[in-house]
């Protein structure tokens, strides 16, 4: 649970992630030059900033759809799994509204696009921290297209073993033989199995095959 801040002068306290430190530059130098933002910290790594969350309990938490070690879409749910009551402000990319979706339903409080500019930011931490939704209005066409089930999703919203999984289903190799070329157990494959299903609203194993080769992920 994190504490409410009391008055509303008082600072709302911010952590940034994102996989490029010359992005976490400048959003921090945008978040420092107004004095009601205070900047705890900024991280490459996922892991990192979940730690820092769980230590610092920021008022809102400016992320990524892609962070070093883990997508923005992963933080989201560990955030969630973790109890975790603060606001999520997510970036993606103006014609992803196939992860705007996915990303409220993780438990995203904001979706902002990375076109977005200074003060586009500054009005989504203030919305979110307000505990409000905030939706970038660039996305807002996508985000209802998607929801209509008329755009399919990408291939990027998948993490890289759930790509390999996926490409290794596709091309016809069995449970077993997945396992060991992974390293993993033939439950890990299942449980990536079930995830690529669920990201890519897909059914069955003919529709990944399917999905694979439109997508040019095998020859």
């Amino acid at each position: 649970m994190r504490p409410e801040r009391k008055r509303a002068t008082d600072a709302i306290r911010i952590l940034v992630g994102n996989r490029f430190p010359v992005v976490l530059l400048g959003v921090e130098a945008i978040a420092r030059s107004t004095p009601h933002i205070r900047v705890l910290g900024t991280f490459t790594s996922g892991f990192a900033l979940l730690e820092e969350a769980e230590q610092k309990l920021p008022d809102v938490l400016i992320v990524s759809s892609e962070l070093r070690d883990m997508s923005g879409l992963d933080l989201l749910r560990r955030l969630k799994e973790a109890g975790s009551g603060a606001p999520v402000l997510l970036y993606v990319r103006p014609t992803w509204g196939f992860q705007a979706a996915q990303a409220f339903r993780a438990g995203a409080s904001g979706i902002l696009s990375k076109r977005a500019g200074p003060g586009e930011l500054i009005r989504a931490i203030e919305t979110v921290s307000e505990g409000r939704h905030y939706t970038d209005p660039r996305l807002t066409h996508e985000l209802a297209t998607f929801v209509a089930g008329e755009i399919e999703a990408s291939p990027e919203v998948l993490s890289g073993q759930e790509r390999r999984v996926l490409c290794l289903l596709a091309d016809g190799t069995r449970l077993g033989e997945i396992a060991e070329r992974l390293s993993i157990s033939v439950s890990a494959v299942n449980t990536y199995r079930r995830r690529v299903l669920k990201k890519l609203r897909l059914r069955h194993n003919a529709d990944i095959t399917r999905y694979a080769l439109k997508h040019r992920l095998i020859g």
